[in-house]
């Protein structure tokens, strides 16, 4: 059957794409990501893919936490 992209929905409900400040490591989203599509069972895109439509969806930048990878200009929204 057609896969559902999950993306656009993990993104919408998962992250606050209005926070200047925020940084979130990248290895860090994609985890959550994964996470979200097993508990929902959605299919998993790679990391290639997830970061390309990231970007996308998010108009978020790119930046790196020490020598970590990370996005910038976004959070997670349900922080605990």
């Amino acid at each position: 059957g057609v896969q559902t992209c999950a993306l656009p929905i993990f993104i919408y409900q998962e992250i606050d794409c209005e926070d200047d400040e925020g940084v979130l490591k990248k290895r860090d989203v994609y985890k959550k990501y994964v996470k979200y599509c097993k508990e929902n069972r959605l299919y998993i895109d790679n990391q290639i893919k997830f970061g390309k439509y990231f970007f996308a969806i998010t108009g978020c930048g790119s930046k790196r936490k020490g020598t970590i990878p990370a996005y910038a200009g976004v959070s997670f929204k349900n922080r605990e």
